[in-house]
């Protein structure tokens, strides 16, 4: 796009510059040469002086060309692709600006489940430290159960050694009289 309108207006100041020489040595020498006697007045004036007529007269169309040639340029060139740039820098803007709000919506949703998380992770925290309390009372006191369930069962053996041996003694004894009784 941009080496297309380097082109153009290369074609352009061409074009221009080729019609004020051509004007300048060609029309301009030749409009004063027709006028007759002006041509005449203009011919016998000093050099410096003729040669200021025919630049003054010799560059109000060169001028004038360029000046319209340079409106309808960017009139017709430059600003409809100067307009369709600023359309397509709005609609980039635009996109952009989109993009940016998906971004920071992401983001909040992501700072959000990360206090959730941390939230979580600091109840479950606090669950675990009441739970090793709870374990290291309840291992206490199964331990002194424990102790007390073993000296029970102690008791409870050597009584039910004593039951036994005096059953056994009660017995022999009974088996003895009946065997003598009979």
């Amino acid at each position: 796009m941009q080496s297309r309108l380097n082109l153009v207006l290369f074609i352009w100041a061409t074009g221009a510059i080729s019609f004020c020489v051509f004007w300048l040595f060609v029309v301009a020498p030749a409009i004063t040469d027709y006028l007759g006697n002006f041509g005449m007045i203009i011919g016998k004036l000093p050099r410096f002086l003729r040669a200021l007529y025919v630049a003054i007269v010799g560059l109000v169309a060169p001028v004038i060309v360029m000046v319209a040639s340079a409106f309808v340029i960017s009139r017709h060139v430059y600003l409809p692709r100067r307009a369709k740039l600023v359309q397509e820098q709005l609609q980039t803007l635009k996109d952009t600006r989109h993009g940016l709000l998906a971004a920071v919506e992401q983001i909040q949703n992501f700072e959000e489940e990360l206090r959730q998380k941390s939230s979580q992770a600091e109840t479950l925290q606090e669950e675990l430290r009441s739970l090793r309390t709870l374990n290291a009372d309840t291992a206490a006191e199964l331990g002194q159960e424990l102790k007390a369930l073993e000296l029970a069962n102690r008791q409870r053996i050597w009584f039910e050694r004593a039951i036994s041996f005096v059953i056994g003694v009660t017995a022999s004894l009974v088996a003895s009289y009946l065997w003598q009784t009979m």
